[in-house]
């Protein structure tokens, strides 16, 4: 090879093994940020379980909430009635991205056990309800609608509480804010807001997040404006949300607030793992 040829070789040879890290790293971008919907939301469709199974009498409801933007027809979304003793406080409970109310069945059983009425709902897209592509938009929309079901369901304000795990706390805390009439908001192992969650993982901090994400759900941001008496619970040894989210949530909550982190409990066994501490922070918070 004549020196001409390997100073041409050597300047593709470098031009290439700087221009193809910079491909893949946009590739990898522009691929997140497209796909970043069926990243976040994982639809499940079975409801395997239903509050019956757990000794808890239970009614079926369909509420209506937004439409479908290609066909215009009305978009339904599934969900239980549990009613308790007549006057009972009311709670709207909101899942995480990957269940259905059958992964909730147990515990909307739990809380009535505990004195309270429960209505839980599937956001569009998962289990029975209509849809096929949910969003931060209609996670929202579905349970504003459930929230204007159980004003129905529940007529005292005083007794009308929103309780949200996991990214259904996100739900949650935006119906406390958007609603006047909500008496409180219960938030189970859920985080600051969405970009914080992903920097969990290292290898998430080597994108532009803040830039990327179009699923928010900056729960933080929010709590402020949110005059709401509210409470957070966690599991110190959560292992998909941190427990110093809640601690986020907590420093960004006004008064009155209260967190509860239980030792040894995972993401979603808090009440298992703690059932009479767990029980007692409800009815305290609820009391007061």
């Amino acid at each position: 090879m004549t020196p001409s040829r390997r100073t041409r070789w050597f300047r593709r040879s470098l031009l290439f093994l700087c221009v193809a890290p910079i491909a893949l790293y946009a590739i990898v971008v522009a691929a997140f940020f497209f796909a970043q919907r069926w990243l976040i939301f994982i639809p499940a469709h079975e409801v395997e379980r239903t509050p019956a199974a757990y000794g808890a009498t239970f009614e079926e409801l369909w509420l209506e909430s937004g439409r479908d933007p290609g066909t215009g027809h009305a978009q339904r979304i599934n969900g239980w009635w549990l009613p308790a003793a007549p006057d009972s406080p009311a709670i709207l409970l909101l899942h995480g991205n990957g269940r259905t109310i059958g992964d909730m069945a147990e515990h909307g059983a739990r809380l009535v056990q505990l004195g309270y009425a429960v209505l839980v709902i599937d956001y569009r897209g998962y289990g029975r309800s209509d849809g096929d592509a949910p969003s931060e938009a209609t996670l929202y929309a579905d349970a504003q609608a459930a929230w204007q079901r159980l004003r129905e369901l529940a007529p005292d304000p005083r007794k009308r509480y929103v309780y949200g795990h996991s990214l259904g706390g996100a739900v949650a805390i935006e119906v406390a804010v958007r609603n006047a009439d909500v008496a409180g908001v219960i938030v189970e192992s859920s985080f600051a807001s969405l970009a914080d969650l992903m920097r969990w993982a290292p290898v998430m901090r080597l994108l532009p997040l803040d830039w990327l994400l179009r699923e928010r759900f900056d729960s933080a941001a929010k709590l402020p404006a949110l005059g709401k008496p509210i409470l957070l619970l966690h599991g110190e040894a959560d292992e998909f949300v941190p427990a110093y989210m809640s601690d986020r949530l907590y420093a960004a909550a006004r008064p009155p607030k209260t967190l509860v982190k239980i030792p040894g409990a995972n993401h979603s066994d808090i009440a298992a793992v703690a059932p009479q501490r767990y029980a007692a922070a409800l009815r305290e918070f609820v009391a007061r």
